[in-house]
């Protein structure tokens, strides 16, 4: 007998012992109405009011005359991880410990204090360990399992209408076999410990879900933000949203290949090098590609006429990385010299990480004249035109011995002056075949079940190629092509939720208007230091239309018009209740103040003017120090220093590695320092700077504000800043401030150059033109609609980010948690 018909055999033979008598739960009746929360990033209160009174948004002006409009309250700071975990919770930051978008630690993981450095500030890495298993003869091992579980599917069918339990039991019993019966037949399974890089949030309070779910109410969402990794609800299904990593493991990562030999933009020139890897470097040490932020730049290899070559890189060897270990640990105390030789190679190599990725092969066929590239990746061809995107590639990353992992990819192609340029987008998750760990939906076959009737999507938890654009000035063509994709997989999406009747509460998240604003309002604000009359009016394809770049604002405003049209008109059933919420509202990002040049010119911070050996430092030679969080800073002068998006925090003696603030001056301090940053003035225009200084203990309560380092290692509370301050509209956090950076120039002396401190204010030159951190919040309101006229509960007086937990519970009839911070509104 063939070994695939044996194990068919042993599969049906097996089932015949399964229990028919397991017990078979009940699910409650479902109450009338559901609740759909749809959330709209960015949604800016200002500019809804005005389109909807001009005309422009006929269906949200609908929604405001049947229902509830209002401005809402952002959480405090206006950032996307902090406001959507307080209107996803109920609960302010204190209580939920999400800040920031940048968070600080002051401690290394054998919980011993360092100099303070920026992390991520609403999750945190980790690692997730799995066994590869390496199959190298008979029946594939992937294959059994597959025919295991196919056929104990096909018994869960059948059973499930007579026996929940004993389905359940045919699928794993059947899945369970297809493994043993791969070793049975003549396979040679072995085991191999890997880790793989991962994330987990740092959100400390529970989601509104999770109380839904403990109710037995069934929920559905859709990019849930924070919420990585997804929580495994008894009564629910979910995608992860902001939070999910890409492919790589990490949260936005993706790559520019040219034919050129340097990439020239409009802000920088960017030298290209060729994608190498271990099996083509003839040196360890060579440089594989040039970083560019989050992106990589590669140059192509010519392969012949009009051919090119090059790698798409998947995630890091870590099979490979192992093996090297050992073999060095081998060859450790071996003085024979071709030992000696190899260690020094694969030292080499360990250190140039960049040739220990995973990788699979591209291949670019494009002449000169060409209107589309011939592209090839991973043994996959498609014709890409110019100026577009292509479908998504499904590959495969070989880590050797058998193990690989998979990914998905969609690439854009366009000129460059003579040459081509292809971008590669951050490499997603393949619903089908996740990367080890990846827990981005749940249950685990739900993005599945998805993408099987939607078609593939992004299922990184930041759709919108924003960071490309903005460290490696992608094209505006490029970013809009991709907002029309996103929207278009995100209503498919919707619409997918709506046509069922297996859930009562929906959550379903639309990004893109957050993403347009944060990359083109150099295009929309006239006074933008940016804003060039011509750009602004290039026309690109933009849903259907060939619009001026300047009216991209106003159109994705209308697609979420639409949205609304779609809900009132089509969707809803007599009973449902429409929410519709954004996080914070928007503004122009004119000038970036850098708070540590500030708090150096107002003398709360010092810097080395001189090295260990007491010589003067140039800016030239201050560089090294700079590659070190804080690394420019005397500790023994500084009194407070700044990092994350308009925070500063004292140097406190006792918490701060090299603190000199005691706690009994720090009020004392912190009044001082507040005083000043009202008087913040702008050197070029006269205007002030800073509109509200928030003390840490005034805006927050709960477990999580203030730091703790009792916990040891694994319980150490870093708290929230001292001082968030908001800016003036116009005005953000600098760029490199938010690592804690500082800019400096050289002063000239009779010894030479020695260096001094740089301006605190200049202009914004980044493509990211747009923003929300550390804005004015009560300019810079998110929007609250419902359905339903809706009035605030006693006492309060403006519609909080609070607000929407309690609300949820109590139209589901459920309890709101004691400690949320807000009561339900009182919806008709």
């Amino acid at each position: 007998m063939k070994p695939s018909s044996l194990l068919i055999s042993l599969l049906l033979a097996a089932t015949a012992i399964l229990p028919l008598t397991a017990l078979d739960s009940e699910t409650s009746a479902p109450s009338e109405g559901r609740v759909i929360v749809l959330g709209m990033d960015g949604m800016d209160a200002r500019s809804v009011e005005k389109w909807m009174d001009s005309g422009d948004l006929p269906n949200f002006a609908r929604l405001r005359a049947q229902g509830t409009f209002a401005p809402l309250m952002p959480a405090n700071p206006a950032q996307s991880p902090v406001s959507w975990a307080t209107l996803n919770t109920g609960r302010n930051p204190g209580k939920h410990s999400i800040f920031d978008f940048v968070g600080v630690s002051r401690h290394r993981p054998d919980g011993k204090l360092q100099v303070p450095s920026a992390t991520v500030g609403f999750q945190k890495s980790a690692t997730h360990s799995w066994v590869a298993q390496v199959v190298e003869e008979g029946i594939d091992f992937n294959v059994a399992v597959g025919a295991g579980a196919g056929l104990g599917l096909l018994l869960m069918l059948i059973l499930l209408k007579r026996n929940k339990g004993a389905a359940v039991g045919a699928l794993l019993v059947c899945t369970g076999l297809g493994a043993g019966a791969a070793t049975v037949l003549g396979e040679s399974v072995s085991e191999t410990d890997l880790t793989f890089p991962s994330w987990e949030s740092t959100n400390q309070a529970s989601e509104f879900w999770v109380e839904l779910d403990n109710e037995g109410i069934p929920f559905r969402g859709q990019g849930t933000i924070v919420s990585y990794p997804a929580p495994e609800l008894k009564h629910g299904k979910l995608i992860a949203g902001l939070g999910a990593p890409d492919a790589k493991g990490g949260l936005n990562t993706s790559a520019i290949y040219t034919t050129q030999t340097e990439r020239v933009r409009e802000r920088k020139t960017y030298k290209t090098y060729p994608a190498w890897a271990e099996s083509d470097a003839t040196d360890m040490k060579v440089k594989s590609g040039q970083r560019a932020g989050a992106t990589r730049i590669y140059q192509m290899t010519a392969d012949g006429s009009a051919k090119w070559q090059s790698k798409l890189f998947g995630p890091m060897n870590g099979l490979r990385m192992q093996q090297i270990g050992d073999r060095l640990a081998k060859l450790q105390g071996n003085n024979d010299a071709e030992a000696y030789k190899e260690s020094q190679k694969l030292s080499a190599l360990r250190s140039n990480r960049d040739l220990l990725q995973t990788w699979c092969p591209m291949t670019i066929g494009w002449a000169g004249g060409d209107a589309a590239v011939n592209l090839s990746v991973d043994g996959v061809a498609q014709t890409v035109a110019l100026d577009s995107w292509s479908d998504f590639y499904f590959v495969d990353f070989p880590w050797g011995e058998g193990v690989s992992t998979s990914a998905m990819v969609r690439f854009w192609a366009e000129k460059d002056g003579d040459g081509l340029e292809l971008f590669a987008s951050p490499l997603q998750v393949d619903p089908d075949k996740p990367t080890p760990g990846h827990k981005f939906c749940w249950p685990e076959n739900f993005a599945s079940e998805v993408a099987a009737e939607i078609g593939p999507f992004e299922t990184l938890g930041w759709a919108c190629q924003t960071h490309a654009q903005k460290d490696a000035e992608l094209s505006d063509a490029s970013f809009l092509g991709d907002i029309e994709y996103t929207f278009g997989w995100r209503n498919r999406m919707l619409k997918s939720a709506m046509a069922k009747d297996d859930w009562k509460v929906l959550f379903h998240f639309f990004g893109t208007p957050d993403r347009v604003c944060h990359m083109l309002m150099r295009h929309f604000d006239e006074t933008h230091p940016q804003y060039n009359a011509e750009l602004a009016n290039l026309e690109y394809p933009f849903f259907g239309e060939t619009i001026p770049v300047k009216d991209t604002y106003l159109a994705i405003y209308k697609k979420m018009d639409e949205v609304v049209g779609y809900m009132l008109d089509e969707a809803m059933a007599e009973n449902d209740t429409l929410m519709i919420v954004s996080d914070h509202g928007f503004d122009s990002f004119r000038r970036q103040i850098n708070l540590n040049n500030w708090l150096a010119e107002e003398g709360f911070l010092d810097f080395k003017t001189t090295n260990r050996y007491g010589l003067p430092l140039s800016k030239s030679t201050m560089k090294p120090l700079l590659r070190r969080p804080f690394g420019y800073v005397d500790w023994e002068g500084t009194k407070a220093y700044s990092l994350a998006i308009g925070k500063i925090y004292l140097n406190l003696k006792g918490r701060e590695k090299d603190g000199i603030v005691s706690q009994a001056d720090a009020d004392a301090v912190l009044k001082e320092i507040t005083e000043r940053l009202y008087e913040m003035t702008d050197p070029e225009s006269g205007e002030k700077i800073v509109r509200k200084v928030y003390l840490r203990d005034e805006i927050y309560s709960g477990d999580w504000w203030k730091e703790d380092f009792a916990g040891g290692p694994a319980g150490i509370k870093e708290g929230a800043a001292e001082l968030t301050i908001d800016f003036a509209p116009g005005y953000r956090a600098a760029w490199n401030a938010t690592a804690g950076g500082m800019n400096f120039i050289d002063k000239e002396t009779e010894d030479g150059p020695v260096v001094a401190n740089g301006d605190f204010v200049y202009d914004n030159t980044s493509p990211w033109s747009g923003d929300h951190c550390g804005v004015d919040m009560s300019v810079l309101q998110g929007i609250f609609y419902s359905s339903r006229p809706a009035a605030l509960p006693e006492g309060d007086t403006w519609y909080d980010a609070c607000h929407l937990a309690p609300t949820v519970l109590n139209l589901m009839g459920v309890d709101a948690p004691a400690d949320y911070d807000r009561q339900s509104l009182l919806v008709e």
